[in-house]
């Protein structure tokens, strides 16, 4: 089990028909929480895989659930902005790094 936590190639990703792969997750969440629909992910993100972690904390107490413990599998990524110049932007507060959500 440390192996696993600790993101052990081979055992860090495990198929499971009651979740989303992570990547479907991240855009979905974009899309759903700060309403960039996913063409516009496309055309102005990039992901930096460099910097991708996936870390699992077990053994957790649940906040929803009182007295279960439960796993958290975390999928920590990071984008990039192709051209943070990009008029289009504006949706993101870029230029200018105004406040937007």
């Amino acid at each position: 089990l440390d192996d696993f936590a600790d993101g052990a190639p081979g055992l860090s990703e495990e198929d499971c028909i009651y979740t989303e792969h992570w990547k479907t997750g991240c855009r979905k969440t974009l899309e759903e929480r700060l309403g960039l629909p996913v063409s516009w992910q496309t055309q102005y993100l990039v992901e930096d895989s460099e910097v991708y972690r996936y870390t699992v904390e077990d053994n957790v107490k649940s906040d929803g659930y009182p007295g279960l413990n439960t796993m958290y599998c975390i999928h920590e990524v990071t984008f990039r902005v192709r051209d943070p110049e990009h008029a289009s932007l504006n949706v993101i507060g870029l230029p200018q790094g105004q406040e937007f959500a």
